[in-house]
């Protein structure tokens, strides 16, 4: 503490002694290396130096909590006048006690707040985290139980507050968090950091080595003019520039031509920095996409895992296409061969024994004349039925729908013609309805039209078998009972 307040140039906290207060991830692009330790850092352990775009730092744990996540709050505010700084606590005490006997929180924030953009709101503010009002008012809110709790009278450099808690609002459950962080991640300064790594650890296993004597051979021809549009590639010798694994060779004339095609590359780079320094730099970017590609490429050999994962893929999609051609798309377009399926074996499609069912509605606020509407349904056709009730006002109404024995549809319904489901009469609604069985169909052959999915999908399954057949004809397959017998272990 007595160093930071000596030395350290950040003059908010070094009054406190260094004290930053709580601080939680994600801190801004830059600040990796300081996020990483204050994680990573046990209470009371102080860093090595660290590296921001601020500066230099040296950081001391204090302690350590759990993640506050936000909270929603209402306040009423009343601003201390410097002139006579007695009366905002009077009239704080006031609001407070009002609060006690009773009063509503909204009303008293809009009659006495001095916050004029909340005070018409009830008070509310927007759900906030840790660092973003005074540490007096964050604390208070966050000390607040259950939703409906409020606190007494809290003092601040504005003011006095009495604040009152909505809600408490967690942390997200992680894979909402990933989803929301992956993107912001990928342009922060951490992302280029652990791709960065990633990138020496591939280098090291390949045994990555740079012919230093060509690139500073290619180094000293360079002019200002490779900072330009301008630039061109004049008297080099086309030497190796750098291998992997003393076998994968990149040229020189590989690097000028990177260089020729990222002229935007080029031109971000500062006119009055050193040219080694500054091709250095566009070599450590050529070198790090030549490195990703040199992995990918020797993927298969690094990891059998993944060779065996791009194998399966591999042969899946031969298989998917060779099935395509051989089974579904012929039993879809094969029309003859479908019909002629079909022909052979159509007694395999047949409907259930259906029916043709009523299923009537009444609209009427008599509960006894939608009943003896039921009542003449047991006689009476659908027509009859119909033009009895329906002369002077339409209360009845019927739609006529095939359904399938046994079927759900059925349920309450004997399968005899004739047969109604029970009378149901809705009084709130002024509504009643029942069905009733018309006329009964013995079982029949669906047409193919009706049965064309299942008859498709049948036809597939004969068109796969035969297909197989053909192939166990061609190719003499050998089982290796040695190896069907360790999987089995």
């Amino acid at each position: 503490a007595t160093l930071a307040k000596k030395y350290s140039d950040d003059k908010s906290s070094a009054k406190m002694g260094g004290d930053f207060g709580w601080l939680t991830a994600k801190l801004p692009s830059g600040f990796y290396a300081f996020e990483n330790a204050m994680y990573t850092l046990k209470k009371g352990e102080v860093s090595e130096l660290l590296r921001t775009p601020l500066g230099w730092h040296i950081i001391k744990v204090m302690d350590k909590r759990h993640a506050r996540g936000k909270i929603k709050v209402a306040h009423i505010l009343k601003r201390t006048d410097k002139a006579n700084p007695t009366i905002a606590k009077k009239e704080i005490d006031r609001i407070y006690a009002e609060l006690a006997n009773g009063a509503d929180f909204a009303d008293l924030a809009a009659k006495n707040s001095d916050d004029d953009k909340t005070a018409k709101k009830g008070g509310e503010l927007a759900p906030f985290g840790i660092k973003v009002y005074e540490g007096s008012f964050e604390e208070a809110s966050f000390a607040l139980a259950t939703n409906g709790d409020y606190s007494r009278p809290i003092k601040t450099k504005i003011g006095y507050h009495i604040i009152k808690r909505i809600e408490k609002i967690g942390l997200e459950d992680y894979p909402q968090f990933e989803a929301k962080s992956l993107a912001s991640l990928k342009k922060d300064s951490r992302y280029e950091t652990q791709k960065e790594r990633v990138v020496e650890e591939i280098k090291l296993n390949a045994r990555y080595k740079l012919n230093k004597n060509t690139f500073d051979n290619f180094v000293k021809k360079q002019t200002p003019e490779i900072y330009t549009y301008k630039w061109k590639v004049t008297n080099i010798t086309d030497d190796v520039l750098f291998t992997y694994g003393g076998k994968k060779e990149y040229m020189l004339s590989d690097f000028t031509t990177y260089l020729r095609s990222n002229t935007r590359m080029r031109l971000r780079y500062d006119k009055k920095d050193p040219i080694a320094e500054s091709v250095e730099k566009m070599l450590n970017e050529y070198v790090k996409e030549t490195t990703l590609k040199y992995e990918q490429s020797n993927l298969e050999k690094r990891h059998p895992e993944y060779k065996s994962l791009m194998r399966e893929y591999e042969e899946g999609i031969l298989l998917f296409e060779a099935s395509k051609q051989e089974v579904w798309d012929k039993a879809s377009k094969d029309t003859l061969g479908l019909y002629l399926y079909y022909e052979e074996n159509k007694t395999d499609y047949m409907w259930l024994p259906r029916a043709d069912v009523a299923k009537y509605t009444v609209e009427t606020e008599s509960a006894k004349k939608a009943k003896d509407v039921y009542k003449c349904a047991k006689k009476k056709n659908d027509k009859k039925l119909l033009n009895k009730f329906n002369k002077k006002d339409t209360i009845l109404t019927s739609e006529i729908v095939k359904i399938e024995r046994a079927s759900k549809a059925q349920s309450g319904m004997e399968w005899i013609e004739g047969a109604r489901s029970e009378f149901s009469y809705d009084e709130k609604n002024g509504l009643a309805t029942f069905k009733k069985i018309l006329k009964i169909y013995q079982p029949t052959i669906k047409t193919l039209e009706e049965s064309r999915g299942f008859v498709i999908a049948d036809y597939q399954d004969q068109l796969e078998k035969e297909w197989v057949k053909r192939l166990n004809t061609k190719y003499d397959v050998k089982l290796n009972k040695d190896v069907v017998n360790q999987l089995k272990k």
